[in-house]
């Protein structure tokens, strides 16, 4: 910014500097002829004597006896073959003899002249923002200046540019594909993305925290933080409340459908308990898990003919009928969970870690086959993947994006 001022000074000077040049030349071209006649004035005001006249000045005897007094140096020997008292008496007679005028233009100029000198040579010398941030300690990354490992990563890509689908006024919950049709899930309403469509979750609802679909029903299943679930119909885009009865204590931590079947995730009991649907909701419970798991913070669930649970350090566990199988094969860098994702008929399994800015692809095998990287993903929340177009379609708090998948 000062060497910018500097300069901006500088070339508004320009002009005047110019002018005061152009009067100078003139005065000189005026009183000297010609270059010639210009070398042999100087010669004979650096050579001759001063004349009686000159002598009788007071101010030239001051000036004179001035410089009498100074004997030049080692250094200065080459002045010694120049009288300079009597060049520099020539100077102040030239300048005593020339009009008021060019004498206040020529201070003027060069006063103006060491202002410029004075202020480049300031905001010049002066440290920038950019040195002083560059001195500065270095300060400790957040999640958004983590650097994306994908150098050293199995499988890496870089996915480009993100096509903005939706944006919303309230907090996205969740997005959903079904029946070929992209959904949103808000706190507040339920989004058709193609057609821009809102549909307001009815009065005294709560707000929506997690959302599933359901294919073969063609609903959306909704849990309010008012401890209340609600069936949207993609046909009649009616809000219909359900019975689902829940033990005392139970922390929803995540839900999730396979077939006409409910699955919701209670970290207060470790447990999936599985809801069969039934006339105005779901029926009787029953404990899914037969082994006993621990879910860390953050535990997540997708649901295909198996049951995939992401949870902290533990990385993706597989479970087949209520017991544990392995789990899916483990980066290079470590898995921060954010979300995971797949369906019945997928081909793939899908990981968010938002943290290391990737989305992780298994096969149905457990191989990680590969690992798609994005700056934009460091602000991601949850994850749904449309295989027959190949994106990827994440949500952020107020945004919902769509990745193309390429190889």
């Amino acid at each position: 910014k000062g060497k910018q001022q500097s300069f901006i000074f500088l070339g508004i000077t320009t002009r005047q500097g110019v002018v005061i040049t152009r009067k100078t030349w003139r005065f000189l071209h005026k009183h000297f002829k010609n270059s010639m006649a210009l070398a042999r004035f100087q010669a004979s005001s650096i050579l001759q004597p001063a004349t009686p006249q000159e002598k009788s000045s007071p101010k030239f005897f001051s000036i004179q006896k001035f410089f009498s007094k100074r004997t030049p140096s080692r250094a200065f020997q080459g002045w010694l073959a120049l009288d300079t008292p009597n060049f520099l008496r020539r100077v102040f007679l030239l300048w005593s003899n020339s009009p008021a005028r060019l004498k206040k233009t020529i201070l003027a100029g060069s006063g103006l002249f060491l202002v410029i000198l004075i202020s480049w040579l300031f905001f010049w010398m002066r440290p920038t923002e950019e040195n002083s941030q560059n001195n500065a300690p270095e300060k400790t990354q957040s999640n958004s200046e983590t650097p994306m490992p994908f150098i050293t990563e199995k499988n890496s890509h870089i996915l480009k540019e993100p096509i903005v689908l939706a944006t919303s006024e309230n907090p996205n919950i969740a997005s959903m594909l079904l029946n070929g049709e992209v959904y949103l899930a808000t706190a507040k309403e339920i989004i058709n993305v193609r057609e821009n469509k809102h549909y307001a979750l009815p009065a005294e609802s709560g707000g929506i925290q997690f959302a599933a679909p359901m294919d073969d029903l063609s609903l959306i299943f909704i849990y309010t933080d008012a401890r209340k679930f609600f069936a949207w119909s993609t046909i009649n885009h009616s809000f219909v409340q359900n019975n689902v009865s829940l033990p005392e204590k139970t922390l929803i931590q995540d839900i999730d459908t396979y077939l006409t079947y409910l699955y919701i995730l209670d970290s207060a009991s470790n447990q999936i308990y599985r809801f069969p649907r039934a006339e105005g909701g779901f029926g009787p419970l029953s404990a899914w898990l037969k082994d006993s798991v621990t879910f860390e913070e953050n535990a997540r669930i997708a649901i295909n003919e198996n049951i995939f649970l992401a949870s902290g350090k533990s990385g993706v566990q597989i479970f087949s009928r209520g017991h544990y199988v392995k789990n899916l094969e483990s980066p290079d860098t470590p898995i921060v969970m954010t979300g995971i994702f797949t369906r019945p008929g997928l081909a793939n399994i899908y990981a968010l870690d938002a943290t290391n800015k990737r989305v992780l692809v298994w096969n149905q095998d457990g191989l990680l086959v590969a690992q798609y990287f994005s700056e934009k993903l460091d602000l991601a929340q949850t994850l749904a993947v449309n295989e027959k177009t190949s994106e990827i379609l994440v949500t952020t708090a107020d945004t919902l994006l769509a990745f193309k998948m390429e190889q």
